[in-house]
């Protein structure tokens, strides 16, 4: 069975902090309520850790660095611009998720101007145009998501307007696409979500595709499910901000369930978190080289063919996940 290797991993995902200013329905943060609010807002990872941890040296083949978790927001993270710095040194590609309604058009200006001649894509959550954009993202402002995306687009910066469709919002995506030009966006991305809780639009499974990238080897399928591991295929981690190295984000959400009062968790991933994963799987106490090679992504990968997590079923064989459909205005 092909594994996770620091030598073939080309992309990591990145959940910096545990902070957000919004408030979005569709968000765990959101769904878990009164059991996780406690916890947040007060972690996130250090520079200092990332750099000792996360090198060339340990991932030869690396290619890009995504800032984008599942309940944060990256710019919220104070060391955010030395952490693009960071980035931008090892020569890979930076990418960054944020909602856009923190700091201000200045910083943004700076940002814009420091990242104009490196590889980079920061991606703008903005799901509609004027107030509707707040509707699901609460607490956001529309005149500063905006003003601070033109701030960072006319420093240089490589800016993607990210919108996800809701039943609400689908009569303004050819707006939102058509302004995503005329305000100088390098591209448009629209998503269509696996979640439905909050009025997302989801697009018939039947339409999916494998998504696997060209080029890269197909991850043989697990004999009883059909089950073919995305992140695996893309060479991809994921590390959450409280140090845990991951197969992948949905196992986050999983992770933090069972962390957190085992709200809806998986009572066979619980086991394995319990047993094998914890601080056997941290960065803070673990190398990653011997993170990739423990008893959890061993456990994982061994249950493919025998049988697999929930999540893996519900994620990899049934292709319940977001797809993405993306126009490219401007190319590097």
């Amino acid at each position: 069975m092909i594994m996770w290797n620091c030598s073939t991993v080309e992309w990591i995902d990145i959940e910096s902090t545990s902070y957000c200013n919004l408030k979005c329905p569709g968000c765990l943060r959101q769904q878990l309520g009164t059991r996780v609010k406690p916890y947040l807002n007060k972690e996130k990872l250090d520079l200092d850790l990332l750099r000792s941890r996360i090198t060339k040296d340990i991932f030869p083949n690396l290619k890009n660095l995504s800032f984008c978790g599942t309940i944060d927001e990256p710019i919220s993270h104070p060391q955010i611009m030395e952490i693009a710095e960071w980035v931008t040194s090892m020569g890979v590609h930076l990418n960054i998720n944020t909602n856009g309604s923190l700091r201000t058009p200045k910083w943004w200006r700076s940002l814009g101007t420091f990242l104009a001649p490196y590889p980079h894509s920061i991606f703008f959550g903005i799901d509609g145009v004027g107030e509707l954009s707040e509707r699901y993202r609460i607490g956001s402002d529309w005149k500063l998501v905006r003003n601070n995306a033109r701030a960072f687009i006319y420093a240089g910066g490589k800016a993607i307007w990210q919108y996800i469709a809701f039943e609400w919002n689908e009569h303004q995506i050819e707006d939102a696409r058509n302004q995503s030009v005329s305000e100088g966006f390098a591209g448009f991305r629209l998503i269509w979500s696996h979640r439905d809780k909050s009025g997302e639009v989801r697009k018939d499974s039947s339409k999916r595709s494998d998504d696997t990238l060209s080029g890269l080897p197909t991850e043989p399928s697990s004999p009883i499910h059909n089950l073919s591991c995305r992140y695996l295929q893309k060479k991809r981690l994921f590390l959450s901000h409280k140090g845990y190295l991951l197969p992948c984000c949905h196992l986050n959400s999983d992770t933090l369930k069972v962390m957190y009062g085992n709200y809806d968790a998986d009572p066979q991933y619980a086991l394995l978190w319990q047993t094998e994963g914890q601080e056997n799987i941290n960065i803070n106490k673990r190398n990653i080289p011997e993170i990739l090679d423990s008893d959890y992504f061993h456990g994982i990968i061994d249950s493919w063919n025998t049988q697999p997590l929930s999540r893996c079923i519900s994620t990899c064989s049934n292709k319940n996940y977001d797809i993405l459909e993306d126009d490219k205005w401007k190319t590097e």
